[in-house]
């Protein structure tokens, strides 16, 4: 099953069954991805992003795979939707786990898509998005919290304001990238051994914000030697 990419403007756009997927330059060397089952991308909140100065991305669309550009980061999206994200060097940064039949290299039957939009009552949705997991990854930031942990990966956080915890949904990864899970929903954030999961209880569509590839380059390339 293929779904269609098409380019407006200055966004890479998806759309397969219900899904609308939107990849567009957030800032220097950033990309926001925006994925909803609603009829209309929701629009009116930005959330946790200031307005930014326009980018220019480069867009290109083959017949199995499309890609966005914008400084030194790059998203690639393959027929069925899997999302990767590579630096300058072509290094993968990040990438979506899907755990289906789909996967051309893994061939699992779980049917656990990378990005998951489930209907609640109300007209909204869960929206879960899965990550590849990296054995030698350090995660670093997520804000202040009762834990004696630097590092988080192999931890499990609640997205939550309470008292004594400050709630920061942005992860700082030493393979080179800078996370941001711009929704204000509770959820939680996953950073297991075999998958790094985020998850929003109520909202309208899924909003990674940015992936920068925030030159941290020298860094990746030491954990690869």
């Amino acid at each position: 099953m293929k779904g269609i990419c098409t380019a407006q403007e200055n966004r890479l756009i998806y759309r397969y069954d219900a899904e609308m997927l939107w990849i567009e330059p957030w800032g220097k060397n950033s990309l926001r991805v925006r994925s909803t089952a609603m009829a209309d991308m929701p629009v009116e909140n930005d959330w946790a992003l200031l307005p930014q100065a326009t980018c220019k991305a480069e867009i290109k669309i083959e017949e199995n795979t499309a890609s966005i550009v914008n400084g030194k980061i790059t998203c690639i999206i393959n027929k069925y939707g899997f999302l990767k994200f590579v630096n300058s060097n072509r290094n993968t940064l990040i990438q979506e786990l899907w755990q289906d039949r789909q996967d051309e290299k893994n061939h699992m039957s779980l049917m656990l898509p990378g990005r998951e939009l489930r209907p609640i009552p109300g007209g909204l949705y869960q929206v879960t998005a899965r990550f590849k997991a990296y054995d030698n990854e350090k995660i670093f930031g997520m804000g202040q919290r009762q834990m004696p942990y630097l590092d988080v990966k192999g931890c499990d956080l609640e997205l939550a304001q309470r008292n004594s915890q400050a709630n920061i949904p942005f992860a700082l990864s030493n393979r080179g990238y800078g996370f941001l899970w711009n929704n204000p929903a509770y959820g939680r954030a996953t950073f297991a051994k075999n998958v790094t999961q985020w998850t929003a209880a109520v909202s309208k569509a899924m909003d990674i914000g940015s992936l920068p590839a925030i030159h941290l380059q020298r860094s990746w390339e030491h954990t690869q030697r």
